[in-house]
């Protein structure tokens, strides 16, 4: 396997850190975020959260007693200038590692910089049909769109009254809520519609309404943090990852903010775990991580699995009278 200069993440750990008085030099971690653009509502609470962890981490000593700074470029949701702030991330600003993206797209622009391997896996519309065929299912109908179309009436007209047929949608942004009201609109807001986690946002519902009533999406337990139970080993921190943003950034949390999150925390982790800066050593840390706990999930990887946690780290919930219910 091909090592990583740098390491694209999209995992999860929290660490621990000793106090003690900072060096001269910083640790930099890179980031390249939609905070603008069609994907904003990802981007933006992924680099307040950034950065109001490094803000916290940096009063206990920081990483090896050196200041962690996070170094965040907006990309206004395009991939091209993913392409270019990646690069200037790992050519100009001294990063030991990058995260990102805040969607599929604009994180698959950033590889190229990253590694010098070919392709990371599977695109999702490939996963759903492999997913599909292993369950013994069948696909009956399918339909795409563009992440700018402001109607999708024509698609789901093509597909309403397909026999056995269950909705799963896929991307993010405006197609979100425009493919719900649609839904509404023709009177098929009672056949089962399934989201990806890529709705899994309170804003959503807010821009969808009543509409968005019934929908089912599989989210990290941080959209229903409070309603784990006590012994979950989740629950203290999304809870404490709950009561931080909502104090500092002043705004409700996503699953994306707590990806970002996860992300941080596990970068800064396994550069203390290897004792400097060296990118190539810092990547084999994280592919060693083994049993932590984050907002999306307990994490434990491998050479194999750079996932690192299991379908059961994912809980369906339901939009019910304006919020996110788990479903039994």
């Amino acid at each position: 396997m091909m090592k990583l200069m740098r390491f694209v993440l999209a995992l999860c750990v929290v660490f621990l850190l000793n106090a003690t008085a900072f060096a001269a030099d910083a640790i930099r971690i890179g980031a390249v975020v939609s905070a603008t653009g069609i994907a904003s509502f990802i981007g933006d609470p992924e680099v307040k959260a950034l950065q109001t962890y490094a803000q916290k981490v940096n009063p206990l000593g920081g990483v090896l007693g050196q200041k962690l700074e996070v170094v965040p470029y907006g990309d206004a949701g395009e991939a091209v200038k993913h392409r270019t702030l990646t690069s200037r991330l790992v050519d100009q600003n001294g990063v030991v590692a990058a995260i990102g993206g805040s969607t599929t797209v604009r994180t698959l622009a950033m590889v190229p910089f990253i590694e010098a391997a070919d392709v990371l896996g599977m695109l999702m519309r490939e996963q759903y049909l492999k997913t599909v065929g292993s369950c013994g299912a069948t696909v009956v109908a399918e339909q795409s769109y563009g992440v700018s179309d402001v109607d999708m009436t024509p698609q789901r007209l093509r597909v309403r009254g397909t026999p056995g047929v269950q909705a799963i949608r896929n991307t993010s942004g405006v197609g979100d809520t425009v493919i719900t009201r649609n839904r509404a609109q023709l009177g098929i807001e009672k056949s089962l519609f399934y989201m990806t986690h890529a709705s899994a946002s309170k804003s959503y519902i807010q821009v969808a309404g009543m509409v968005a009533e019934g929908v089912q999406p599989p989210v990290s337990v941080l959209l229903v943090g409070s309603k784990l139970p006590a012994g979950d080993p989740q629950r203290p921190v999304v809870l404490g990852y709950v009561g931080k943003i909502a104090k500092t950034a002043k705004q409700p949390v996503n699953a994306f903010s707590g990806s970002a999150y996860d992300a941080l925390m596990m970068t800064a982790w396994a550069t203390e775990r290897v004792g400097g800066t060296d990118s190539a050593r810092i990547r084999d840390a994280l592919e060693q991580t083994k049993g932590f706990v984050g907002t999306a999930g307990v994490v434990t990887m491998s050479e194999r699995d750079h996932l690192g946690f299991a379908e059961e780290a994912f809980r369906v919930v339901e939009v019910r009278s304006g919020d996110w219910t788990l479903v039994d």
